[in-house]
């Protein structure tokens, strides 16, 4: 189901209804069972692979926390990790292993059929996150099966994030309360994020995709799609967290932010703590600082920062593209940090924004590109070395002048919201209300689009 449908207009306020009627002892079960008709209406087989992660994480975490023989819980961690590794490596990464052995073995048969299930990267992660929190005794174990179930499935965040951590929401699952500031803030929340998806977004996409149709672009052509899905996927991406965040906030929950202004960036480095937060923190937590993070020597900080970065770049999809894409954003982030360091201190921060922007803008390619062929033909074409096609039909200057505009809100609007905090609350409630109206309006007139995010 996807928040940008009329299903899901109809599902919301029967579930809002349903919930504040019950008890509050029983709401974590109202919640987890309408999360599991949430996930039904993508794919209902996969609700068993959803209470298999589920069950698994919730015993082997209390296993782990039962016992106190270290060797005991040691196996029962690693038991658990191979678990949810293993069953992200059989959906997600079997046929690019498969491909990748095909190259040096072209006798190998080809991979299989295999449906990827939506949020599978996200509710491992945050499954992973409960075991091993719980093994280094920095939480204890949720009490019941319904209480956990409703943490992990809890369709706000269920399919594309934030990725939440149990200690983010253990004291939440146990008591919350609902204030009426609390419930608009909320609907506020979900409309800006619901215009970012359907007003930016979804008006972007067209523009990029046509765009990297094109099999040899020109200069204009190569940065227009560049630029355009740089405001797509930030825009689709923080717009879903916007609103999994509103809904978060409807039924009681406070979940964390995923995004803060990451097109403000002066680095790499700052764009990583700006960008998809929930997972650059995991990463950190959980990777780069057991590798060793960099309190070690240089080389191997620097072997940790590739480590990390590569990996990150193969979360996000099983293909060549995107590991090249986390070892190009691991090979800036160790320019930055021992060879760079000095001249950036020394630039002023506008310059800084534009350089960290146009490094963004180029990661993005090799992002959206479906092979390294097309990345490297693109990427040849923005550096101005490639004498390639022109857009058939060349965007209006409206479109331009819209993009343009987009960018500079993204580049330059106040990271604490000083600007809305002076506009009285019934001028932004009523542009809210215009908002979602044009938000009804493209729902009716288009196709629904999914998130990009849902392939993840």
């Amino acid at each position: 189901m996807l928040y940008n449908s009329y299903s899901f207009l109809f599902f919301l306020p029967v579930l809002l209804a349903i919930y504040y009627l019950t008890p509050h002892r029983h709401r974590n079960l109202v919640l987890a069972i309408a999360s599991f008709v949430f996930y039904s209406f993508w794919d209902i087989r996969f609700i068993s692979l959803l209470l298999l992660t589920i069950v698994v994480a919730f015993y082997c975490g209390n296993l782990i926390h039962d016992h106190e023989n270290p060797f005991f819980r040691r196996k029962i961690l690693i038991a658990s990790l191979i678990f949810n590794l293993g069953i992200l490596f059989v959906f997600k990464y079997v046929n690019f292993f498969i491909d990748s052995l095909q190259f040096f073995l072209p006798g190998l048969p080809h991979g299989f059929d295999i449906i990827l299930p939506v949020g599978i990267s996200f509710y491992t992660f945050q499954s992973m996150s409960y075991t091993l929190d719980i093994y280094f005794r920095r939480a204890v174990p949720v009490v019941t099966l319904v209480d956990f179930a409703c943490y992990i499935s809890m369709f706000p965040q269920l399919v594309a994030g934030p990725i939440v951590r149990f200690h983010e929401i253990e004291t939440q699952l146990k008591e919350r309360g609902i204030s009426c500031e609390a419930f608009a803030h909320g609907i506020r929340r979900f409309i800006i994020g619901l215009s970012k998806k359907l007003l930016i977004a979804d008006t972007m996409a067209p523009v990029a995709d046509n765009l990297f149709m094109i099999s040899n672009p020109g200069f204009g052509a190569a940065w227009l799609g560049a630029l355009a899905f740089s405001l797509q996927i930030y825009f689709d991406f923080s717009g879903y967290s916007d609103m999994a965040i509103g809904l978060g906030q409807l039924f009681g929950f406070h979940l964390p932010e995923n995004f803060r202004f990451p097109y403000q960036a002066i680095s790499i480095g700052d764009f990583w703590r700006r960008w998809h937060m929930s997972l650059s923190y995991w990463l950190r937590d959980y990777l780069y600082i057991p590798l060793g993070g960099s309190r070690t020597t240089i080389l191997k900080t620097i072997r940790n920062i590739f480590v990390t970065m590569g990996l990150c770049g193969l979360w996000h999809g099983a293909s060549w593209t995107f590991f090249i894409w986390g070892g190009y954003f691991g090979l800036i982030l160790v320019l930055e940090r021992f060879f760079c360091s000095r001249l950036l201190n020394s630039m002023p921060d506008a310059l800084r924004r534009i350089m960290t922007y146009g490094m963004v803008v180029c990661g993005w390619v090799l992002f959206r590109s479906e092979n390294m062929i097309q990345a490297l033909s693109w990427l040849s074409a923005m550096a101005g070395l490639g004498g390639g096609q022109s857009p058939a039909i060349w965007p209006s200057m409206r479109l331009m002048s819209g993009m343009l505009i987009i960018h500079l809100i993204c580049w330059f609007w106040p990271e604490q919201g000083n600007i809305l905090k002076k506009i009285p609350g019934m001028v932004v409630d009523m542009t809210l209300v215009m908002m979602f109206y044009a938000c009804v309006i493209a729902i009716m007139g288009s196709r629904v689009s999914p998130f990009l995010y849902y392939q993840f």
